[in-house]
């Protein structure tokens, strides 16, 4: 309800700070957006990672709105909105692996090392997940373990999951692990320290190897980006300082190969994709649309 919405926006909060109704709505949706920006840093770079080394996947019903602005701010030049962007989450959930993981506390303090010990804690998970695997009908050759481990430096209270990349428990294998944990906190905290090492847990991850999914191509016979206009109307983009014109699209008839030049608005049954001034959406054969800044 577009009427009630501006009536409530400028009752409770463009009147009061005596603002524009469309720049409050503004506000709004720009709080919105340095909210989602925290926490995809949260995950990214507070774990090590540059979010512009990578692309961000829209998905929701509403995120593909948002996702340009939020790309923006984040610094990252590819917004990928699916083919059903509401519906993405529940599709993963159908496609995603058959996977169980498993841990247990096995404190083990330098020098002294159990590494039979460790062997033998693995296998006892690695055979709960054989069971559990069979179970769930997973052929037995296509069964999948892979083990981890938390370490710590000694008498600390935060501790880092690294792979162990070895099927067998060996103090070889072990200082590997170490070496890889140093590295893997430098990544995260900036710095490695020249202290002993505490293995606190050993996880193990038990999945069923049962393939990738092929996803369909869009049929023949869709429209060209012009053929799938449904109308146009005004619509405010910060970055344009304004209403700007905009083309609204049937996204789910749109042909692999089309090129729509924002501003523009690809209404789907399931979510509603943006596409920002100076940013151009590509149809892939899937049905995706990828967006970068345009050339």
């Amino acid at each position: 309800d577009a009427a009630a919405a501006a009536k409530s926006v400028q009752e409770k909060i463009a009147a009061p700070l005596n603002m524009e109704l469309h720049t409050a709505a503004n506000g709004i949706l720009s709080i919105a957006n340095n909210t989602m920006v925290g926490a995809i840093r949260n995950v990214s770079v507070e774990r090590g990672h540059d979010p512009r080394e990578f692309a961000l996947v829209a998905y929701g019903g509403a995120g593909p709105m948002h996702a340009i602005d939020v790309a923006k701010l984040l610094g990252i030049n590819k917004v990928v909105a699916p083919t059903h962007p509401g519906i993405s989450s529940a599709y993963g959930l159908l496609v995603a692996e058959l996977k169980n993981d498993y841990a247990r506390t096995s404190l083990q303090t330098p020098p002294d090392y159990d590494t039979d010990g460790m062997e033998r804690v693995y296998g006892e998970m690695e055979s709960e997940g054989r069971a559990w695997l069979t179970e769930e009908g997973v052929p037995q050759d296509l069964h999948v373990f892979s083990r981890w481990a938390d370490l710590r430096y000694a008498h600390q209270g935060s501790e880092v999951t690294v792979a162990f990349g070895e099927d067998q428990v060996s103090r070889q294998a072990l200082d590997a692990v170490i070496q890889e944990f140093h590295t893997r906190h430098e990544q995260l905290y900036g710095f490695a320290l020249d202290q002993p090492v505490e293995i606190v847990t050993l996880r193990v991850a038990a999945s069923g190897n049962v393939g990738s999914v092929d996803m369909p191509v869009l049929p023949t016979g869709l429209d060209s980006p012009e053929k799938a206009i449904a109308s146009e109307r005004q619509v405010f983009f910060d970055e344009a300082g304004g209403f700007v014109k905009t083309n609204i699209y049937h996204f789910n008839r749109l042909a692999p190969g089309s090129s729509i030049s924002g501003p523009a608005i690809l209404e789907g049954m399931d979510s509603t994709v943006l596409i920002n001034p100076s940013w151009t959406g590509q149809i892939d054969q899937y049905g995706n649309c990828i967006m970068e800044p345009s050339k």
